[in-house]
C-alpha cells in the first residue's frame, strides 16, 4: 500500500499564502504603517517560489513546465528590477501564446 497523504505545502495552499500577503501589505499601507511600494517591487520573487512549489510537488511533467515557466519569468522580472537586465513581459506576450498552445 502506498501512502499518498497530501503534502501541506501544495501549489493552491502556496496560492493562498500570496493572496493573503498581499492584502496583509495592501491593509498596512492603508493604515499608514508601512509604504507598500517597497514590498511589492520584488513581487516577481513570488512567482519564482509558486514555480519552484510547482516543479516539486507535481507528478506530471505538463504542470513542471508551468512550474518552470513561472521561475523564468518571475526571475527575468526580478534581474529587471535590479538592473542587471531589460526585460519588459508585454515584450514577449506571443511566446507565451505559443507556450500555451504548445501546452
Amino acid at each position: 500500500m502506498s501512502n499518498n497523504k497530501p503534502s501541506l505545502i501544495s501549489p493552491q495552499f502556496f496560492l493562498g499564502i500570496i493572496i493573503i500577503a498581499v492584502g496583509t501589505v495592501f491593509m498596512l499601507d492603508n493604515l499608514d504603517i508601512i509604504y507598500a511600494e517597497n514590498f511589492l517591487r520584488y513581487w516577481p520573487a513570488l512567482l519564482v517560489v509558486y514555480g519552484i512549489v510547482k516543479i516539486t510537488q507535481s507528478p506530471n511533467n505538463s504542470s513542471q513546465i508551468f512550474g518552470w515557466i513561472f521561475v523564468i519569468i518571475g526571475s527575468a522580472m526580478l534581474l529587471d528590477r535590479f538592473d542587471v537586465i531589460n526585460f519588459r513581459l508585454w515584450d514577449w506576450w506571443p511566446v507565451v501564446l505559443i507556450i500555451i498552445g504548445l501546452n
